[in-house]
């Protein structure tokens, strides 16, 4: 099973670019997602893909998208076949690729069905990628080009996917901003107050706009964002609750409980232990 395989080398992963080959069955449960981008193209696939607590079937020709930190479980099938492409944080982050996701920082489309002409494209790059790494001495300025050819096809995935669900789309450019602050600030900032302060709009006006676009105040936006990481945190490491409520700016591990449980009708390490099917 090279998916089970490869992933203490992915965990092990330093460089820039990296490519593996995918085939065959595997099994994974609550696997924290190393601190890069994966890009795992399918040729055929069966079985679940659960990404952050949600649930994805898997299929013949998609394209999943991973982001650094997030929880993943799988059941592929023996026929899955696919490749593989880690890429650092400081490539897709600081490089010239001008991508939705990246720029968000938000895995909302983890999972997008491909056409065959997107799959020969996107192929091509990936196998070149592999052959070119390959080598005894590879072209990292090749590789790089390459891969911000992966990046601006992903892109345009993500732009089309998007579209066609206009009515999830956030359309203003308020709400972008918020949304990266929430991902960059969550830890520290709690109140609507403060994030309206740094847009320089009214809280009023801020939740106006979430309400009428997002369809909920922004403070369960921002209490989501924290109950999310909470839980990757819960499965994917061996922290306390002392730590995790020191880790997500909390005063003390109480009002982390108490906090949480207001969220999810649980407290943290009862949910850990047996709330696995609350999503």
């Amino acid at each position: 099973m090279l998916i089970t395989k490869y992933l203490n080398a992915e965990a092990r992963f330093t460089g820039t670019v990296r490519y593996f080959p995918v085939a065959g069955a595997s099994v994974i449960e609550n696997y924290r997602s190393p601190d890069f981008y994966v890009f795992l193209l399918f040729e055929k696939c069966s079985g679940i893909h659960t990404v952050d607590f949600i649930d994805y079937q898997q299929k013949d020709l998609q394209l999943h998208i991973s982001f650094p930190g997030q929880i993943h479980s799988w059941n592929s099938g023996s026929d899955t076949i696919g490749h593989k492409l880690l890429v650092s944080k400081s490539l897709i982050e600081t490089s010239l690729f001008v991508t939705q996701f990246a720029h968000l920082k938000s895995n909302g489309y983890p999972v997008i069905d491909i056409s065959h002409e997107v799959f020969n494209h996107l192929v091509r790059e990936f196998s070149a990628i592999g052959h070119e790494l390959g080598l005894p001495t590879p072209s990292w300025d090749v590789i790089h080009l390459r891969t911000q050819l992966v990046t601006a096809i992903t892109n345009r995935l993500l732009e089309e996917v998007t579209d066609v669900t206009s009515i999830q789309k956030i359309t203003h450019p308020v709400l972008v901003k918020f949304q990266f602050l929430v991902e960059e600030y969550f830890r520290e900032m709690r109140s609507v107050a403060e994030y309206a302060e740094k847009l320089f709009v009214s809280a009023n006006y801020l939740s106006a706009l979430c309400r009428k676009f997002k369809g909920v105040p922004p403070k369960k936006i921002i209490d989501q964002r924290i109950i999310l990481e909470t839980k990757r945190l819960l499965y994917g490491t061996d922290m306390s609750i002392k730590d995790l409520a020191n880790n997500l700016g909390f005063p003390d591990p109480a009002s982390f409980s108490n906090f949480f449980k207001s969220n999810t009708g649980m407290y943290p390490k009862k949910y850990k232990n047996g709330g696995s099917s609350l999503k």
